[in-house]
């Protein structure tokens, strides 16, 4: 029924049902598995999902017509998504492993709240006076979201943007925090003091300025239509080049989608059913701080998946009104930006990263290739 379960039927192979296809390629590690297959149809991939819900995958499930995200109890995480050519790929990643721990009490974790439902479960990455990463398990997303209010309360809203999942702020003290919800009833939390920026005040002048007297301009009032014709001109000149943005977008998109197979498959090395133990890990650079992720790395990626949330609310809101004109004379704009923080985003691809920077590579893809998927329907 499955030449799946002929060459794998134990480890992670056994948290996935049987589905019905003809196997293309097989990756196998100790820790995660990526399996690409062909299907006769899209309702072949819709059967192996409702199999896939019955065998435990139904927390944060996120699905769509040809996609389909969830974890199990354990927490292991599937996504699989079928392509127009009826390719089929699925990946499936193993829970990170958490310990007993206890909220520190100095240190930068100390200006924080602590969880009000905190269940001592968790993973320090890091913890310092001036940084602190931790992973908290067994939190779900509503309280993941009762965290968030918690954090405002306690002053976090200085410039503060928050999604569904992910809320970044700093306090008047300085003190930047991004808390993201994993899934999973996984949650993310970082912080790190920033430096105050310096800023250099003129000197006041003695000298009086002479006193002018200006009068009011002439105010003219545009012809009935005028504005009308402006906006039909920038149409005009804009349809020219729609679909090559369109081109664009769906290139940056399937991209995207891309090097995420290309990682996912890549991991721990391209050999098929190869196990993860048999690769030597990754050792991080000299400077590289104690959290493995190097603050300009993190930087980077952050402010990506941050354009691509404005982005992708931009688009909502030209594809609701696509007529009107301050849209229309920022849509070319926000499409060239997406292109240079693409090409930016991009440049880390070819750089050594550490096994904490490859997971937070890998995860800003995924949630980015998702977005720009669903926004461009």
């Amino acid at each position: 029924m499955l030449l799946m379960r002929e060459t794998m039927t134990s480890g992670i192979a056994s948290e996935l049902p049987e589905f019905k296809g003809k196997l293309k390629d097989v990756n196998v590690y100790s820790t995660s598995l990526s399996i690409s297959c062909k299907v006769k149809s899209t309702d072949d991939f819709k059967d192996y999902v409702s199999e896939c819900k019955k065998m435990g995958f139904t927390i944060d499930a996120d699905e769509t017509n040809t996609s389909f995200e969830g974890f199990n109890e354990t927490g292991y995480r599937l996504h699989t998504y079928v392509y127009s050519d009826k390719t089929m790929n699925i990946s499936l990643n193993a829970p990170d492993e958490y310990s007993d721990m206890t909220w520190p009490t100095v240190g930068l974790a100390s200006k924080l709240p602590k969880p009000a439902n905190f269940s001592g479960k968790g993973k320090t990455v890091n913890d310092s006076s001036d940084n602190f990463t931790v992973y908290i398990s067994q939190m779900s997303f509503d309280e993941y979201k009762d965290y968030v209010s918690e954090c405002m309360e306690a002053g976090f809203i200085v410039d503060y943007d928050k999604t569904d999942k992910r809320f970044d702020a700093r306090n008047p003290d300085n003190v930047s925090l991004s808390v993201s919800y994993e899934g999973g009833n996984v949650v993310r939390i970082d912080a790190e003091i920033e430096e105050p920026e310096t800023t250099t005040t003129a000197p006041e002048s003695t000298t009086a300025a002479p006193e002018t007297t200006t009068s009011a301009p002439e105010t003219t009032t545009a012809a009935p239509g005028t504005t009308d014709k402006l906006a039909d001109d920038i149409q005009a000149a804009i349809e020219p080049k729609a679909d090559e943005w369109e081109e664009k977008i769906d290139s940056i998109a399937d991209d995207v989608e891309n090097k995420l197979d290309s990682w996912l498959s890549g991991l721990g090395g391209a050999t098929t059913t190869k196990s993860a133990e048999q690769t030597e890990p990754q050792k991080p650079a000299d400077d590289t701080p104690a959290n493995g992720i190097r603050p300009d790395f993190k930087k980077a990626m952050d402010a990506y998946e941050a354009y691509v949330d404005e982005y992708c609310e931009f688009m909502k809101k030209y594809d609701a009104d696509s007529s009107n004109l301050t849209l229309l004379m920022e849509y070319g704009k926000m499409v060239s930006k997406l292109n240079e923080m693409t090409d930016a985003y991009d440049e880390w691809e070819s750089e050594d990263l550490t096994d904490e920077e490859l997971k937070y590579y890998i995860d800003v893809q995924a949630r980015v290739s998702k977005k720009l998927i669903d926004v461009t329907g």
